[in-house]
């Protein structure tokens, strides 16, 4: 079999590692489901995409140290390749042990586990740590199989979904014995050989292009900075098999030989290679190790040895991350803090089989979060959502995320890869399943996306998908009864289904086939000796529509039989691709048998009358193919449709995104009557059109779906609270935004001595700066230039958040940590105290660790706060000027960014809440009024110990009134509208030209390295160069770089005029 037949493997993520739990309030308990895709055709290759759940547990163990401990956490992984279970497995049983037994061999444990997790050639001392733990594992199961597993010392964290599982691990622990050999040693040099040839013939002269660009998302906030490093390390992997040490005189590692072996199920001569865009560093946060960390901040290296490379350097520090993350897990443990549970079956029949074992109403096999990884790769987002939608627990916390890798093919946008993705309209096929992309209708997201912009724009032209790089593009979906707050808003409209004309359906059907034809063609190519290519490929795309319709059953209500009808009948003629006009003869052989299958199962579901139902919903295509939601609103028996029959004037009034009030006759009229109709999607009820059915006493709505960038108005939509009773005990929840362990995240060094120190921190500007969209930064400086075109609320809360960065880093303005939001005529509103900014490096940003105190009048006129007024006075405070739009802005954003790093529990008193028999409602914020109260007080006074230092009258008058607030950047979201403009990107040389201009270059001459001369002796720290040694610096000012003491003195008449010493003015 040639190369170019063989499976490749992946064993090593290719993003940065993130949490599990990233969606869920602290504290909250979580039941997570984690996949892994086993396989896909690439071409004629095979290819395992990348492994994500193992590095995520550990770090999502280090997200989790030092936070109130969940009353349950419990993580199950699914793969389809027992090798990787199994090496999973085994490696957390040996951090389990924490070096318990000793090596003898002078290495220490954590060696040993980098040494296994990453290394394909590894020491004496680590194959006798996983031979000894292998013969351990497997003579503990011998006899005892599960049961035995289950009472182990292993067993109390480490489970598996049943005994086959178990014994298809067992099968791989006993090929590691035998893999521990000479010869395993040689046939995996081969095999490396043989990926390397692979590899090269796949990138050819690409491949130095590719590799820098392979680590920028690892690399963000700061990924201009990785280039070297991470071509440094992909080298040095391929090379010898390890990042950090030589293969001489070692010996294969057996969990990456078993990963490359053929399964004892398996034939002998199947052949796998390892993924030639593996490089193991790119797992780990490597902004941490870029950026410029505080000493005393988690993750900083202290003590670090001056003589040491770069490279070094940056090693060093993923290791300590490395440690870090498996010692909180080993931490987590113990505390009986975490489970996991190891299922050996390929993902989409891990779904199936869940489902059809599990009741409806159980809550037990329903997960609050399911993470598919880059599943989508192989199967799209359609096909991972109609399989997990139904093990997803009916809750506002609950959330399906997907995730894809490979390219998107032909130059497409964001959103019509999201479309090709979702097979057909993303927006229409999600309704269908009752899910919401949420970050799409919010179009805010805390995470950047800027290095996958930067990707792209570093192409001349669209690449094969198959690069090495890739475009990451992760996206959430939640339940969209939850997403519109209808069990807030209008709790019996919460489980409603959406109705559709037989042929809308159809029509939608016929989208959804031909996006899945296209689907499989693009990613899984059949093998070319297959003669009957067309069949195979036809009953796929029957197979998965037929999985689409039936998921449909529950949220939709239609005539089923003349939908399948119409669709059987009218696709040979429908105005559908070509691909699937060429596949018509074999379709039309299975839609018989798909007719049958279905209606087998729905007998004749028919469109159900209004009934009971006040308010019926309606998806609409219309013949150009655009997509309206229609609101029947029956008003028989009501104030309101009394009035109707009068022929009193109708009136549409919005309420908040989705909800809209309709007026029947005068405001002021005490016989007016009004009806409150909440929909699926946000709109806009300037954009409704009505039509009014006097004799049924009937209101029909008929709102066309909105681009998100319309949408901007609603500061209700930038970050989504929920509060929801029945399942979070009124928790707030934020749909939009990710939980951060502020305490764990490392903190950005601000102490700007020099210029260098300021440079160093220059990629921060950069990123604030990407908040704004290519549209806003056109609205930016229209609003510059022209005084009579403001800027819109949610430009002027990002320019805001833009100016705390700025001034809380020194960048630019000086340097303070100090902010009030002021109102022009109502004053201070809103006091922040920046304690810190830190990397927020699992989605690319930073934040803010901040506290914030509300001004509201009952606490002015307490006088509490006097003293420590007049103290503000006196300090350098900013002054933010915000107008009434924007303070309620911020009103509704705070509470969210509150929530996002909560580590306290609200209380039976929260204001947030409502009690039995309260006529206020249940709300989140409280008022959006200027001095009046929008945080509830349970947060109050909960603080670090002296949190703000020394600021004067902190702890004993301001301290106990503030909160604290994890401030984030607000990015616009790719799919909605252009972040960046890709041909900016393009015309400065992409992320190689950028990385060019953006060198220390020599003051005189402009060398990027340092030029030897014969005896010359220079100071060389801090400067970063090219290639070979790092520029000199000036001694006295540190500033001024060059490549060489020739230049230095020929530049010295110059330069002595304006050197300083560090801290010293002019």
């Amino acid at each position: 079999m040639s190369s170019s037949r063989r499976e490749q493997v992946s064993l090593f993520a290719s993003t940065p590692a993130t949490s599990l739990t990233r969606s869920l309030p602290h504290g909250a308990s979580a039941n997570v489901l984690v996949l892994q895709s086993t396989g896909g055709t690439i071409h004629t290759t095979n290819t395992t995409t990348s492994n994500h759940d193992l590095r995520n547990i550990l770090y999502t163990a280090h997200a989790e140290h030092g936070l109130p401990q969940r009353d349950s956490l419990y993580v199950t992984t699914c793969s389809g390749d027992a090798a990787i279970t199994a090496r999973d497995v085994l490696l957390l049983a040996l951090i389990l042990d924490g070096g318990k037994g000793g090596l003898g061999t002078g290495e220490t444990w954590d060696e040993v586990l980098w040494e296994l997790f990453h290394d394909l050639f590894i020491s004496e001392g680590a194959r006798q740590a996983v031979s000894a733990r292998a013969d351990e594992l497997l003579e503990l199961t011998e006899t005892g199989g599960l049961e035995a597993w289950e009472s182990s010392r292993y067993g109390g964290m480490l489970k598996f979904h049943g005994e086959d599982d178990l014994g298809k691990v067992r099968a791989v622990w006993k090929q590691y014995k035998d893999l521990s050999t000479d010869d395993t040693t040689e046939v995996l040099a081969a095999s490396l050989k043989q990926s390397r040839d692979f590899r090269d013939a796949e990138a050819g002269e690409n491949l130095d292009k590719e590799i820098p660009l392979s680590g920028l998302r690892s690399a963000a906030p700061v990924p201009l900075a990785s280039t070297e490093i991470v071509t440094q390390a992909y080298r040095r992997f391929w090379d010898s098999g390890s990042i950090s040490s030589r293969s001489d005189g070692r010996t294969a590692n057996p969990l990456i030989a078993a990963a490359l072996s053929p399964s004892p199920t398996e034939s002998r001569s199947a052949s796998k290679i390892l993924s030639y865009a593996s490089n193991p560093i790119l797992g780990y946060h490597l902004g941490a190790t870029f950026a410029r960390l505080a000493p005393g901040s988690p993750l900083y290296l202290s003590g670090q040895d001056k003589s040491r490379n770069e490279f070094e350097r940056i090693l060093e520090a993923v290791k300590l991350q490395f440690r870090t993350w498996a010692a909180a897990l080993r931490g987590l443990a113990t505390a009986g803090g975490i489970k996991l549970k190891f299922c050996v079956e390929e993902p989409l029949s891990f779904f199936e089989t869940t489902e059809s074992a599990t009741e409806a109403s159980s809550p037990a096999t329903r997960f609050d979060i399911i993470d598919t990884t880059s599943l989508a790769d192989e199967h799209g987002f359609l096909n991972v959502l109609v399989a997990a939608r139904p093990l997803l627990r009916p809750s506002p916390v609950s959330v399906v995320y997907t995730e894809a890798l490979r390219r998107s093919p032909g130059g497409q946008t964001y959103k019509q890869n999201l479309d090709r993705l979702m097979c057909g309209d993303a927006v229409l096929n999600a309704l269908l399943l009752g899910l919401s992309p949420v970050e799409y209708w919010t179009n805010t997201s805390v995470e950047s996306c800027i290095d996958d912009v930067l990707i792209r724009g570093s192409h001349d032209q669209e690449p094969s998908p198959y690069g090495l790089s890739q475009n990451h593009f992760r996206a959430s979906w939640r339940l969209t009864h939850h997403f519109f707050g209808s069990e807030v808003n209008d709790p019996g409209n919460a489980a409603q289904q959406l109705v559709m004309d037989p042929i809308d359906m159809a029509r939608a059907m016929g989208h959804v086939l031909d996006g899945m034809v296209k689907l499989i063609l693009s990613s899984k190519m059949a093998s070319e000796d297959e003669s009957d290519v067309e069949v195979v490929l036809a009953d796929s795309a029957l197979a998965r529509l037929r999985q689409f319709v039936l998921a449909c059953l529950s949220n939709v209500k239609t005539v089923w039989s003349d939908a399948i009808s119409h669709f059987i009948n009218h696709l040979p003629s429908s105005n559908i691709s070509a691909t699937l006009q060429s596949l018509s003869a074999p379709l039309q052989a299975g839609l018989e048998d798909l007719s049958r299958q279905i209606q087998g199962g729905l007998g004749r579901k028919e469109v159900q009358s209004l009934g009971q139902q006040s308010v019926e919903m309606s998806l609409e295509i219309e013949p150009e193919g655009a997509l309206a939601v229609v609101a029947r609103v029956k008003l028989e028996d009501t104030k309101a449709g009394k009035v109707l029959v009068s022929g009193s004037p109708l009136k549409l009034h919005q309420t908040d995104p989705f909800t809209c009030t309709i007026r029947i006759g005068d405001e002021d009229d005490a016989e007016s009557g009004t009806k409150d109709v909440t929909f699926p999607v946000p709109v806009l009820t300037d954009e409704i059109k009505t039509h009014i059915n006097q004799k049924r006493s009937m209101v029909e709505l008929t709102a066309q779906i909105v681009d998100p960038v319309d949408l901007g108005d609603f500061s209700e939509l930038i970050l989504p609270a929920r509060l929801t009773s029945k399942y979070t005990g009124r928790t707030p929840v934020i749909l939009n935004n990710h939980s951060v362990n502020l305490d764990s995240l490392p903190i950005i060094s601000v102490d700007n001595e020099s210029e260098a120190d300021r440079k160093a921190n220059s990629w921060l500007a950069t990123l604030t700066s990407q908040q704004f969209s290519a549209r806003e930064r056109r609205e930016r400086e229209l609003a510059h230039e022209d005084d009579t075109q403001p800027a819109s609320a949610r430009l002027n809360l990002k320019e805001s958040i833009f100016t705390i960065f700025m001034l809380a880093s020194g960048l630019q303005g000086g340097s303070t940590g100090l902010f009030t939001l002021s109102h022009p005529t109502e004053g201070n509103q809103i006091l922040i105290f920046v304690r810190s900014l830190r990397l927020d490096t699992s989605v690319g940003s930073v934040v803010a660790d901040a506290a914030v105190l509300p001004v509201t009048r009952a606490l002015l006129d307490s006088g509490e706060l006097g003293e420590f007024l007049l103290v503000l006075r006196e300090l350098e405070a900013c002054v933010i000027d915000v107008s009434d739009e924007e303070l309620v802005l911020w009103k509704r954003v705070l509470p969210a960014l509150v929530e996002r790093c909560r580590t306290w529990e609200h209380g039976p008193g929260c204001e947030y809440k409502s009690s039995p028999g309260d006529e206020r409602p249940a709300t989140i914020p409280l008022s959006v009024k200027a001095e009046q109260a929008f945080l509830c007080s349970c947060g109050n006074g909960k603080l670090p110990e002296r949190y703000m230092g020394g600021l004067p009258e902190w702890e004993g008058a301001a301290a106990k009134h503030a909160v604290r607030v994890a401030i984030s950047p607000l990015f616009a979201v790719p799919w909605v509208e252009d972040i960046m403009d890709v041909d900016l990107i393009r015309s400065a040389g992409g992320v190689e030209g950028m990385v060019a201009e953006s060198r220390d270059r020599c003051r005189r001459c402009g060398a990027t390295e340092r030029v030897e001369a014969s005896g010359e002796t220079a100071d060389s720290s801090a400067g970063e160069g090219v290639r070979g040694k790092p520029l000199m610096r000036c001694t006295r000012c540190r500033d001024a770089m060059y490549c060489s003491l020739e230049c230095q003195k020929k530049d010295w008449k110059k330069h002595r005029m304006e050197c300083r010493l560090p801290g010293q003015g002019p």
